[in-house]
């Protein structure tokens, strides 16, 4: 059996960690933008690429039809 309550737990959990590691992301980018700023803009959109395609993959592994389609001619 498996406890509801646990795993919504263990969710925020993981959801608190992934924002802070995030956070911790887009800081190091603009501590980056001090020293280089075409480093820290390259860095900064890695992140911005790497969390928009991992948000369409966790929509698309969870069933939810994102509006967002893309079709290659």
């Amino acid at each position: 059996m498996v406890d509801e309550r646990l795993l919504r737990r263990i969710d925020v959990l993981l959801a608190l960690v992934a924002g802070w590691f995030v956070l911790s992301l887009v800081v190091a980018c603009f501590a980056l933008m001090v020293f280089d700023l075409a480093l820290g803009m390259v860095a900064l959109a890695t992140v911005v690429l790497t969390l928009v395609v991992g948000g369409l993959s966790y929509a698309r592994s969870t069933g939810i039809d994102p509006d967002v389609r893309v079709e290659v001619r």
